[in-house]
Order: structure tokens, then sequence, then C-alpha cells
């Protein structure tokens, strides 16, 4: 009697510490810090263009032109701008350095010229010397937490124009979500296909602006290039709002974070990216689909 009582009293103690078992998911804060910025840095090109290319190399069907240089890095003709915080290679071994791209301002012809992508170190006459920030886009590995443990291929979606992440009427420009949907589309007349992987969100999760703005947020890593695998890691999402024309709330945008790899053996990318927008009183719509 003694040993069943003691039999009894262990699976008890087991179902009761099951019973009160949690998991630790860590807040998106520690994962989306503000004051991320560029580099600026301007490397020698070695040809009048350069080919702009996703992580696995594979190009994207734009260049960098030496002869439209960033005007936001102030740039001379000959040179592209690099945002210098890290190499990616591929499984060719090939080390890769990130081109942002610019809007109107930036680029003479910006939506020919001012396209985001990797360019192969062959396209430049020398590196640019690397300053990494260490401020986001921190390595992670995929979670197995009940509720984050996903992984996903990316499915690059069109996001309205009309949802914004900032109020237009107080801020005026064009702070708009699409942006991070389906650049590779929007961004290009239809030319292209991809999304972007971010070091922070534009937003916190905060509930009110400009409380909910990341402070250099939405700055772009890399292309996420369709139908890559995304691991999501053991991180919350980030719900934020999304501002109508009159300012007023007019949907919700969900994103994750994670990591993908340049290819099968290449570098991991760790970052940001949309899982889901919802206009009010309409359907959730996903920006990426299970994997696998």
């Amino acid at each position: 009697m003694k040993i069943l009582s003691k039999i009894c009293t262990l699976l008890l103690l087991t179902v009761a510490g099951n019973a009160t078992q949690s998991f630790a998911t860590d807040p998106s804060s520690a994962w989306n810090h503000d004051g991320q910025v560029r580099t600026r840095s301007c490397a020698p090109m070695k040809n009048a263009t350069a080919t702009l290319r996703f992580p696995d190399g594979t190009a994207t069907g734009f260049y960098a032109y030496a002869n439209d240089p960033s005007q936001d890095a102030g740039c001379g003709t000959g040179y592209v701008e690099i945002d210098a915080q890290e190499i990616l290679f591929n499984a060719a071994g090939w080390d890769l350095y990130f081109h942002p791209g610019g809007g109107p301002g930036a680029y003479n012809d910006d939506n020919n010229d001012g396209q985001y992508g990797h360019i192969w170190v062959t396209d430049l006459n020398a590196r640019p010397t690397l300053r990494p920030q260490n401020i986001n886009g921190q390595g992670c590995v995929a979670s197995t937490t009940p509720g984050t443990d996903f992984s996903y291929y990316l499915m690059p979606t069109r996001i309205p124009t009309d949802m914004y992440y900032k109020p237009p009427v107080t801020v005026g420009g064009s702070p708009r979500w699409y942006t991070y949907g389906n650049p590779g589309y929007d961004k290009t007349g239809g030319r292209g296909d991809w999304t972007y992987i971010v070091w922070s969100c534009v937003q916190n999760g905060g509930p009110t602006y400009p409380g909910n703005v990341t402070s250099g947020g939405g700055l772009v890593r890399a292309l996420g290039k369709r139908d890559k695998v995304f691991h999501r890691c053991d991180v919350s999402s980030i719900h934020a709002i999304s501002y109508g024309t009159n300012n007023a709330q007019n949907g919700t945008v969900t994103s994750i974070y994670g990591k993908t790899r340049a290819d099968a053996s290449g570098s991991w990318i760790y970052g940001w990216i949309v899982h889901s927008y919802q206009k009010t009183g309409q359907p959730l719509v996903p920006c990426v689909r299970p994997y696998p």
C-alpha cells in the first residue's frame, strides 16, 4: 500500500506540474528597437550597371546605375549606395552586399534605378567597410513553443493603398503599409514579385500615434522571394494599426519575427515580415502560407 501511495503521489505531482507549465515568448519590444539607420556607404562600381539580386544570387531583373547614384547617400557618379552592415553568402560562396533603393528624390528614375537588392562583390571595384550596428536583426532559432512554432512560405501580397502606418493627415506624405506587401509588384509597375524582410517593424504595437512608431523602423534588410521558407522565432507578433485617409483607424497589420536563408546552405537572414492584414469589417488576408 505504501508503494502504491508513493506512485499515486508521483503521478499527481506530474499532472500538476504539466497543468501549470507555461511557455515563455519574448515580447516584440526585445526584437524591435528604435534607432536603426543606414550606413550610407558609397562603393565604386566596376561597370555602368550592377545587377540587383535576391539573397540566393539570382537576378531580380533590375540594376543599379552608375549615372543615377543615390542622392540620399550623396554618392557621386560611378558609385552605388551600400548599407554595409553585413555580407551575405549563398551556397556558391558569392559574397553579397545590400543596396538600399529609394523613392522620388533619391534617384532621378526611382522606379527603374531605385530598386532594392543585393550586389555581388564582383560588380564593385572595392569593398565597402563593414559597419554593423547590432541594434536589430539578431539571430534566433525557429520556435518550438506552442503558439509561435510555425514556418511559412512567403507569399508577397498587395496591401490596399488606403492603409497607412502613420496618420496621413497629421504627418503628410504616403506612409503606406503597401510598401511592405508586394513592393516587387507595386514599386515596379507589375514587373517584380517580392516582399521585404526588415530590420525592425515600422510600429511597435502601441495603441496611439506617435507612441506606436518605431524610430528607424521599416528599413529593408533583404528581399523575400515568393515561396522562400520563413521560420518564425519565439517572439510575440506586432498587431499594428492601419489608418485611413481621414486619420481614423481602418484596420490592422500583423508582423512576425523570424528567419529565412539565402539558399539551402547560405547565410541566415533575420527580421520582420508582414504576416497578414485586415481592413475593419473585412476578412483577414494572409501574406504567408503554411509550410510544408
